[in-house]
């Protein structure tokens, strides 16, 4: 659902031709409302894992690529908030409440990447509906492609900074400002190898 804040920033920046109200509905369903499906781990529709990630905080791993429908859930979240905040404005009442209340709830989901961050590892990685981590320090590569469905279309390197909405959180998360500087550093030094298990 990553056009969710795509609109959502559109909106915010005063882009013509968008229909707020309908926008803002359809990011709404698709941030709170499961997905019609008779596997709700596996869909093609709205976010995957949403019936327990809204509860937990995060997306378990037995959702397949649930680390990356998480840490987009998050950036939408943020999205969602923002544009929360800006339809408030105009709005009175019951409907400016409503909205400052979903600002609110929405900016503070958009904070729970925290629950994706392995500090045993220094990265992004599953974790399952008990809080269990996929992987030991031991056995965890960044460079592996999916990482175990973890990841779509990538390895833990490519979302080790997948959290745009928030640089300070993200430095925090490292140990700071320095500490990032230093991981993005290894980042661009790191060839990707495009590793694939079993390979």
């Amino acid at each position: 659902t990553s056009s969710d804040v795509s609109f959502a920033d559109a909106f915010v920046k005063g882009v013509d031709g968008i229909d707020a109200q309908d926008t803002y509905d359809a990011a709404l369903k698709n941030a709170t409302v499961a997905p019609p499906s008779g596997d709700p781990y596996n869909t093609n529709v709205g976010r995957k894992g949403l019936i327990e990630s809204t509860f937990l905080g995060y997306t378990p791993s037995r959702v397949s690529e649930g680390v990356s429908w998480a840490l987009e859930g998050y950036i939408n979240d943020f999205g969602l908030a923002n544009m929360a905040a800006a339809m408030a404005e105009d709005a009175t009442g019951a409907e400016r409440e409503r909205l400052r209340t979903e600002h609110e709830y929405f900016r503070s989901r958009a904070q729970g990447y925290v629950h994706m961050f392995d500090p045993a590892i220094g990265f992004f990685q599953g974790r399952d509906s008990q809080g269990e981590w996929k992987s030991s320090p031991e056995e965890y590569d960044p460079r592996v492609w999916g990482h175990d469905h973890d990841y779509t279309e990538t390895d833990g390197w490519n979302f080790a900074f997948h959290v745009p909405h928030d640089g300070r959180g993200l430095a925090n998360l490292y140990g700071g400002r320095t500490a990032l500087a230093e991981k993005l550093d290894t980042f661009f030094s790191t060839p990707e190898t495009a590793e694939f298990p079993g390979s």
